[in-house]
């Protein structure tokens, strides 16, 4: 009966805890849909639409950056040169130019105004201080103009010579309060473009002449060698071209080009795909020179038509081969009869000179010479001795 009990209890209980997890999730549902509708009733106050075109009013600007009473619409500044992409070579120098207008109706003073130069690189690096004195202007004038260089610029970079690439002038006005008023700004390339060779006002002689060239841009397109003739009433007419592009921007080089008598226009010309620069030089080419006469220069290589005593060249080397030709032959049978082999006749004894023992004939033979073999002998005993053994006398 007992375990009977207790699988009776058991029902109830699960019940009860069923009913315990429906009450709160019932409160989490109520919870929950209060706080929708609350967000509902707050949504009502926003404008209608969709999100692209729902606005919301801007706070009003503050004094310290813009002025209400006049607007930066009432200030006009435009820079008359340089002009966009201008391009210069060498050192930092450029003439800046510019005007800056107000608004009739809107009680500002040029007097009140204060304008900044700034030149920045392509990397948006300033090349100046921005709070050096030369470039901030007080009291502005309608018309502007200033020339800037280095030391305009900056004093520290007198001795350099800014990268080859692009730079921008920026022009602000500001009023007494520091707002920028109006702005404008203008972009300018560093490049180089040069005729190295020939030089400006050379004269040349006709032939092959030499047009060397440099040059460095940021962003070239193009870049050409040309040679134009320049005639008298100063048209030119192109006689020589070559592509030189680089991609790289920079590029340096030479052509030969075969030139007559006249005047000449060398050019290097590079384009950016606005501006086109060029750099030129003009040279002349003088005519060949050929003279009515030509002298000859006895001094410098001598000669002479006559021999001594006044005798004829062909003449004299007549008898110079002649003598040649005798002294040849003297010389030569005199070394002959020193190489022939001497006769029996040669090695005789001379008249003046004994028999040597055992010869025969001869000039002064006979004084004790054999009877038979007609040999001679020095003296009589040795004939004798002579007789006895050859002849058995």
């Amino acid at each position: 009966m007992a375990a009977a009990q207790v699988l009776k209890v058991q029902p109830e209980a699960s019940a009860s805890r069923n009913k315990s997890r429906m009450t709160t999730l019932l409160a989490v549902s109520v919870a929950l849909i209060t706080v929708g509708a609350v967000f509902f009733v707050m949504a009502g106050a926003l404008p209608t639409g969709t999100g692209a075109d729902r606005s919301v009013p801007l706070m009003a600007p503050s004094l310290a950056h813009a002025s209400v009473d006049h607007p930066a619409a009432n200030v006009t500044i435009s820079i008359t040169s340089p002009s966009p992409d201008y391009q210069f070579a060498g050192p930092f120098d450029v003439a800046l130019t510019w005007t800056t207008s107000v608004a009739s109706s809107s009680g500002i003073s040029l007097a009140n105004l204060t304008e900044n130069v700034s030149i920045l690189n392509a990397y948006g690096e300033y090349l100046n201080r921005p709070s050096y004195s030369p470039l901030n202007i007080s009291s502005v004038a309608a018309n502007e103009s200033m020339t800037l260089t280095l030391l305009d610029i900056n004093p520290n970079l007198i001795t350099q010579n800014v990268p080859i690439g692009l730079y921008t002038i920026n022009i602000n006005a500001t009023n007494s309060s520091g707002a920028v008023l109006a702005s404008a700004s203008v972009t300018v390339g560093h490049s180089v473009q040069t005729i190295v060779s020939p030089t400006q006002g050379v004269v040349l002689p006709s032939g092959n002449v030499t047009v060397g060239y440099t040059y460095a841009q940021v962003g070239v397109q193009t870049a050409e060698v040309y040679v134009f003739q320049v005639a008298s009433n100063g048209s030119m007419t192109q006689i020589f071209s070559a592509s030189v592009l680089n991609p790289l921007g920079f590029g340096t080089g030479s052509y030969v080009v075969s030139l007559t008598a006249g005047n000449y226009e060398a050019q290097i010309s590079t384009f950016d795909g606005t501006v086109y620069s060029n750099s030129s030089v003009t040279f002349s080419v003088a005519p060949v020179s050929t003279p009515g006469q030509v002298y000859l220069n006895s001094t410098s290589s001598y000669s002479n038509s006559t021999a001594p005593a006044g005798i004829a060249l062909n003449t004299f080397g007549t008898i110079l081969m002649i003598i040649g030709i005798v002294i040849g032959l003297i010389v030569g049978f005199a070394l002959a009869a020193g190489m022939r082999p001497r006769s029996a006749e040669a090695n005789a004894p001379k008249a003046w000179e004994p028999a040597p023992a055992g010869t025969t004939g001869g000039e002064g033979a006979g004084a004790h010479e054999c009877s038979i073999c007609h040999t001679n002998f020095p003296d009589d005993a040795a004939l004798e001795e002579h007789k006895k053994t050859a002849h058995n006398m």
